[in-house]
């Protein structure tokens, strides 16, 4: 099928060269196959090889249809993120309640809560580029608004504020941004929900302040109204 050298602009591919991209041809029709036998619900599997759990979610790209699967996170009506670092006092606050929702709130199927840490800039980059995206996102995390600590209230993303002591999750550039972006595109809805820190320490200082741990149930009883209010618009 193959003839044993291409022509290109600076020399020949070898005959060794031919080997390799007869082998990725191979392998394409096999992922197609693979891809056709889901959609009837069989699996085609090599001799050897055992049957496997279908993806929970596959997204059709490139010519060939090779599926690839989606993170969780994508494939939600609803996704919340616990933002903050645990290492800093009050700045934890974002994933307690995260980690609080999930051990005490029955999360409904279309909603997802995650503990994401300091790591939400990588999977706001992920949402940005995705054309799966969820519908709702809420954004959970701890800021100084010079209020009442403890107190928990929503901000708009314009009011993000761009810096605070220890400048781990939201305040940092390009954080803000992409969310800004986010809420730009039209069909995503942002929701930021924030408590007013006590204490955040310039160096490690883990543990939350009293009145910012008492926080945690107001909080979660906030954002698990949304949740069921999103399932009751489905």
């Amino acid at each position: 099928m193959f003839p044993q050298r291409f022509e290109l602009k600076n020399g020949f591919i070898s005959t060794f060269g031919c080997t390799i991209l007869r082998k990725l041809f191979t392998k394409s029709q096999k992922s197609s196959k693979v891809m056709e036998n889901n959609k009837s619900g069989t699996r085609h599997l090599s001799e050897g090889q055992k049957p496997r759990r279908p993806l929970k979610t596959h997204i059709r790209t490139g010519d060939r249809g090779i599926m690839e699967e989606l993170p969780e996170y994508l494939t939600k009506d609803i996704v919340v993120f616990g933002c903050g670092n645990v290492l800093f006092g009050d700045d934890g606050f974002g994933p307690s309640v995260a980690d609080f929702m999930n051990k005490n709130c029955d999360i409904p199927d279309h909603a997802l809560v995650l503990d994401v840490g300091t790591s939400v800039r990588e999977l706001l980059f992920t949402i940005l580029l995705s054309e799966k995206k969820p519908k709702d996102l809420v954004i959970v995390d701890a800021v100084d608004k010079g209020k009442v600590p403890g107190e928990v209230f929503e901000i708009l993303v314009d009011d993000i504020p761009e810096k605070k002591t220890t400048d781990f999750s939201l305040h940092q550039f390009p954080t803000s941004n992409m969310l800004k972006e986010l809420k730009d595109l039209g069909d995503l809805g942002v929701t930021v929900i924030v408590c007013q820190v006590e204490n955040i320490p310039e160096e490690v200082g883990p543990g939350l302040s009293d009145s910012v741990a008492e926080a945690i149930p107001r909080a979660s009883k906030i954002i698990y109204e949304k949740l069921m209010m999103r399932r009751q618009q489905s």
